[in-house]
């Protein structure tokens, strides 16, 4: 059978080619990733069924397909794909002079985690289709498949065996098809910019022409005025910004009082929120907050490190034209982290900057920041936000510092050769709203006893997407609602709490709820906690403080571990085998079941006075948080006053206040 990720010239001249080989028992196409839409590709299917082609489409979900080993297919993805990442960060500097010196000379190691990070998604593209194909080649039990699909010429020749893909491959590569954002990354809007040789060229032209005309006007965006002379810290906007710390924000820590200026660049996608903020009152707690439009310089002011920086970004520039296949397929990311370094540094030199920390280790300003910060003498630093299970190239980090909620997650930042200087432990990050939002949880468990409740359970989904290639589907996460809205309906004692990652995955926003949503709401014992523009903002441990169980998923379960640390029972699903380093202290408690429906079932075990251990984490949750005291911002406050006093102690000044 021919599995094939989807219909379009070029994979129609693959399956041509493969359904007239004389091997061919039958000529049966799979598609992988949707069916065929539009007017061409339906012209391109017609053309196959007239040679006598079949084909085939059942829905399904990579998330929950388990390998032979009993692991996700997509956990499985994860892990492999980023063994073969790192591979081959390793092969392109061993053949590449110009990346090998310039991964040693700036950033330790950080150019070779940007080439990691910039080939996972192309490569887990593949894996997981690979993977996909042979399990539902052994539930058909097909004896003979091949599979078709997008693939850039420069991971062609990577082992893909290595990674646990067994049936053959057959690549193509079409450029030409970037009409709409698909799966793939060779098909998403402009993706050709950054991945062919003239899209390159014509980008770093429009850049180069940029900053000249910049100059030439002679009005480079400037700084906010700042108070005194105290050092800067530097944070990239990733969350929406607000002075209430009892719901998720930037800076999650008290500013009160700081002895160093707080600078954080606006990023446009939070231009909504940004919009109702008062900057005045983010000045008196020493946070400013300004807009930056990449790559515009802040100055035209020389400097070495940055005439440096332009250097070795002219020389990423003519590897374009003379560098090997692999070179110029990561050159791209290369260059673009060069030219953010290059317009940063002015700003860190004019806005005295003296240490940097984010939680978003996968944004470009991440890595930029590390390649100044051994010439500039700034601390960077990191910090866990996840519970994380496995390494991935995103979230990697070459940071000074890395602080992390407990030494059960050193080894998801120290891998392959790469990561921090220095490992810290500060316990759960959020811990410290714990009450903050308490009394918020405490109000909604006693408006819903009002209404006759007296159980209450709390439900946290995950980040679903109509992709098969996830976790979990749409459809998916609706079934699951949907049973809980049932149960909601069917049970007069009974109270549900839902809070969602996101705001787009409200469950008002999915029609299909919208008969068993109202049902529930009707009752007055069914209550959504949102806030926000994009995030939902609201802590899990609110909702999960008004409810007796939290009911999450194995994959991700950073909301359930909140929950477990605020001292609330907490459920994980696991319907597709996920894997992480946390599986060994699951498998003590009674936490993990394989469907919803049988997480119910314990849940009622344990209100008829069974199972009285039912999603205990007391005897293992120190492995998660190493200090269990909801003081993880203190430490984060210490940690940053630190590495302010070391540069300060380095450079002889004496901003800063002694330490308590």
């Amino acid at each position: 059978m021919i599995f094939c990720d989807e219909i379009n010239l070029l994979s129609f001249l693959k399956i041509l080619k493969h359904g007239s080989n004389k091997d061919q028992k039958e000529k049966t196409v799979f598609w992988l990733d949707r069916l065929p839409e539009g007017f061409w590709e339906g012209m391109l299917v017609v053309a196959l069924k007239g040679l006598g082609f079949r084909f085939e489409r059942t829905e399904f979900c990579a998330g929950q397909m388990r390998s032979k080993d009993g692991e996700s297919i997509v956990s499985k993805t994860i892990r492999s794909s980023t063994d073969l990442a790192f591979g081959y960060s390793r092969q392109v500097l061993e053949e590449s002079f110009f990346l090998k010196d310039l991964n040693q000379r700036r950033g330790k190691e950080t150019i070779r985690k940007v080439i990691a990070q910039s080939v996972f998604k192309p490569i887990a593209q593949v894996v997981v289709r690979g993977l996909a194909t042979q399990h539902l080649s052994d539930i058909q039990k097909i004896p003979k498949a091949i599979l078709i699909v997008k693939g850039h010429h420069a991971l062609r020749r990577l082992d893909w065996n290595s990674g646990g893909v067994r049936t053959p491959i057959d690549f193509y590569t079409p450029y030409w098809d970037f009409r709409r954002r698909r799966l793939h990354f060779a098909t998403a809007k402009g993706e050709w910019l950054k991945r062919t040789v003239l899209g390159q060229i014509l980008k770093w032209i429009l850049v180069v022409l940029k900053e000249w005309l910049t100059m030439m006007k002679g009005n480079p965006s400037e700084l906010p005025p700042l108070a005194g002379d105290n050092p800067g810290l530097l944070l990239i906007q990733d969350e929406e910004i607000s002075l209430d710390h009892s719901i998720r924000t930037q800076p999650h820590w008290d500013t009160t009082d700081c002895p160093y200026q707080i600078l954080i660049l606006e990023d446009p996608f939070f231009a909504k929120a940004n919009a109702q903020l008062s900057r005045e009152e983010l000045k008196t707690k020493n946070i400013h907050l300004f807009r930056w439009n990449p790559p515009t310089e802040f100055s035209q002011s020389a400097s070495p490190l940055r005439g440096g920086l332009k250097e070795d970004r002219h020389h990423a520039m003519g590897r374009l034209l003379s560098g090997t296949l692999r070179e110029k397929f990561v050159i791209g990311p290369v260059l673009e982290i060069l030219q953010r370094a290059i317009a940063l540094e002015p700003l860190c030199r004019d806005g005295r900057i003296k240490a940097f920390i984010t939680c978003e280790n996968y944004k470009p300003d991440a890595d930029a920041m590390r390649l100044l910060a051994d010439d500039l003498k700034i601390v960077t630093l990191s910090f866990q936000y996840s519970n994380l299970g496995v390494s991935i190239p995103s979230m990697s980090t070459t940071a000074h510092v890395m602080m992390a909620f407990s030494p059960l997650f050193h080894p998801i930042w120290r891998h392959h050769g790469l990561g921090p200087d220095r490992m810290v432990d500060g316990g759960y990050v959020y811990a410290s709203a714990k009450e903050k939002v308490q009394p918020r949880s405490r109000a909604l468990r006693q408006r819903l006893q009002n209404q006759g409740v007296s159980f209450v359970l709390c439900y946290f989904d995950e980040n679903c997407l109509d992709d098969p290639f996830t976790f979990m589907t749409i459809s998916q996460q609706m079934e699951d609602l949907e049973r809980l809205y049932r149960l909601v309906c069917e049970t007069k004692d009974a109270g549900l709490v839902v809070k969602t990652q996101f705001q787009y995955n409200l469950p008002e926003n999915f029609p299909p709820l919208k008969t068993w949503r109202d049902k529930a709401l009707q009752t007055g014992r069914y209550v959504e906690l949102s806030s926000g523009h994009h995030r939902n903002v609201i802590f899990p441990m609110e909702a999960a403080m008004a409810a007796d169980v939290a009911i999450g998923y194995n994959f991700g379960a950073t909301a359930s571990l909140e929950a477990a640390i605020a001292g609330v029972r907490s459920i994980l699903i696991d319907q597709g085998g996920y894997r992480g380093i946390q599986d060994s202290l699951y498998r003590k408690g009674d936490i993990i079941f394989r469907s919803l429906d049988e997480g119910l079932k314990a849940i009622q075990q344990y209100r008829a006075g069974q199972r009285s251990n039912l999603g205990d984490w007391s005897g293992m949750i120190k492995q998660f948080d190493a200090f269990g005291d909801y003081r993880s911002t203190e430490r984060l406050k210490d940690e940053l006053g630190l590495a302010m006093r070391k540069i300060d102690d380095e450079s002889g000044s004496s901003h800063l206040a002694p330490r308590a």
